[in-house]
Formats: C-alpha cells, sequence, structure tokens
C-alpha cells in the first residue's frame, strides 16, 4: 500500500503555526495589559513572552524547510495584535517579527550532511542546535532594525529583551527532548507508524509462523470451564444443552458440533441396521 505523508505534513503544520499564533497573541496582549507601580506613576508593562522561535526550531525538525512557516506567523500575529492595542508599529517592528523569524533556516545546515536519528542522540548538538537558532534570530532582527539605532547596540538589546524567553524556551525545549514524537524527523517517524500498523494487521512475519487454531484450544476446555465455573455441580446433559444453547445463539457450527453430528448419524444408522436384521 502506497503511504504518503504530505497530508498529515499539513494538518501538522497547521496545528503548529495554530498553536504558535494563538500563544503569541495572547502572551502579548495580557503583558500589555499588565502595569507595574513604580512610587506613584504607573508603566506599561514592554515585556512579553514568547515561544515563537521554539515552535519554529520543532517544526524544522519535524518538516525540514517546511517548518519555517510556523514561527514568521506566530510573529505577525504579535505584531497585530500590537497594532490592534494602538502602539507605535514601525516598518522596521514587522520585517523584525516577520522576515526575522526566516533566520531559524540556519537549523536545516544541521540536517544537510547529517542524520537526523543520530543527531538527535547528540545531546551537545541538539543544545547547540537550539542557541545558534536564536543567536542567528537575533542576528537578522538587528539588521532589520538597522538604521534605528547603532547594529550592535540593537543586537544586544535584543538579546537582552529575549533572555527570558531563551532561558524559559530552553527548559521547554529539554522537556520536548525526552518525548519521543515531538522533535523526530517525522517522515520517518510517521513510516515506522505505518510499517507497525501493517504488522499488527497481520503481516508481521513471527505472526504467520505460528500455526495455531484458537478456536479449537478454546472448544477443548469449554465443557469443563464451565463446570468449574458452577461448582462443578452440572451433569453432562446439562452441559450438553448449554453448549447447545450457546452454538444456536452465536450460529455457527465447530468441529464439537461436526462430532455430535457424525456420533448422531453412526448411532442412527447402526440402530436402523439393527432393526433390519430383527
Amino acid at each position: 500500500m502506497k503511504f504518503n505523508t504530505k497530508s498529515y505534513e499539513a494538518f501538522d503544520l497547521f496545528i503548529f503555526s495554530l498553536i504558535a499564533c494563538v500563544v503569541e497573541g495572547l502572551n502579548v496582549f495580557v503583558f500589555n495589559m499588565m502595569t507595574i507601580k513604580i512610587g506613584d506613576f504607573y508603566f506599561n508593562q514592554v515585556y512579553t513572552l514568547s515561544f515563537a522561535a521554539l515552535l519554529g526550531m520543532i517544526a524544522i525538525f519535524r518538516w525540514n524547510a517546511h517548518g519555517l512557516i510556523v514561527a514568521p506567523l506566530a510573529g505577525l500575529t504579535s505584531v497585530l495584535v500590537r497594532f490592534f492595542l494602538h502602539q507605535e508599529v514601525s516598518i522596521n517592528l514587522w520585517l523584525a517579527f516577520t522576515i526575522g523569524y526566516f533566520a531559524l533556516a540556519v537549523c536545516l545546515l544541521f540536517f544537510y550532511k547529517r542524520d537526523k536519528a543520530e543527531l538527535r542522540k547528540d545531546k551537545g548538538l541538539m543544545i547547540f542546535y537550539y542557541f545558534a537558532g536564536y543567536l542567528s534570530l537575533e542576528v537578522v532582527r538587528s539588521l532589520c532594525q538597522i538604521g534605528a539605532a547603532n547594529y550592535w547596540v540593537l543586537l544586544l538589546d535584543y538579546i537582552a529583551f529575549d533572555l527570558i524567553n531563551i532561558v524559559f524556551g530552553f527548559l521547554v525545549y529539554l522537556i520536548a527532548l525526552r518525548q519521543d514524537s515531538l522533535v523526530v524527523d517525522m517522515n520517518l517517524y510517521l513510516l515506522h507508524l505505518h510499517d507497525l500498523s501493517e504488522k499488527l494487521g497481520g503481516q508481521d512475519i513471527v505472526s504467520k509462523n505460528i500455526n495455531i487454531n484458537v478456536e479449537e484450544l478454546a472448544e477443548a476446555d469449554e465443557i469443563n470451564e464451565a463446570a468449574v465455573l458452577d461448582g462443578g455441580t452440572l451433569s453432562n446433559e446439562d452441559l450438553k444443552m448449554m453448549e447447545d444453547y450457546r452454538r444456536k445463539f452465536e450460529h455457527r457450527e465447530t468441529k464439537y458440533d461436526r462430532e455430535n453430528k457424525e456420533l448422531e448419524a453412526y448411532r442412527k444408522e447402526k440402530e436402523a441396521a439393527t432393526h433390519g436384521r430383527r
């Protein structure tokens, strides 16, 4: 049977994008509704928690370049929420939180000449994967904001601004790495599940070598089991009657029924022959 992962890929990326956009939008809205009181003055909270980069890096690991779409969509959502909250949104900010997230493409270099399964076993490289993605993101974001201030000042500001996001995201990333089906190559993972389902569906070579009629094994002990369940007080006639009712109810004929019919036919044939001699 031909197996195609394209439909699952589209669905999976849609779910990842939806989660990223909802989380990003809610974080921007909630954090901007918060205020900080210092003395007699109130200041609006300018910091927002973000998991867009983290979800983007996981999506890239799962689906390669196609996963690049997740983070920019989340970034676009965050800018739109700021816009609807009547915050000042510059062209540079639009670029930094949309085009800037495509900097996560640097993560693709980790798979260029290396198998993902092997990469996943190397905890050091997986940690480097995370920080390399974030560093490239800050570099490109700063480039998008160039002209607003000195580039190196912008870069340090972005790193300082995202420091809590980097730490929180890293903790979540470590948890994600411990899951067997989250930070994985989904093409290989789905093929593995497909092969497993084929085996469970009767194609397993081990099951082919087992030539046992389970029905006959079960039927061999049916009368004894019934007697035990009843405490051993049933007569042979009672057991036979119960067994006949069960066969009739299930509308099936088994080896037990066929043997009884043959015995009954032999008995009648023998009686007919005896009457004939008389």
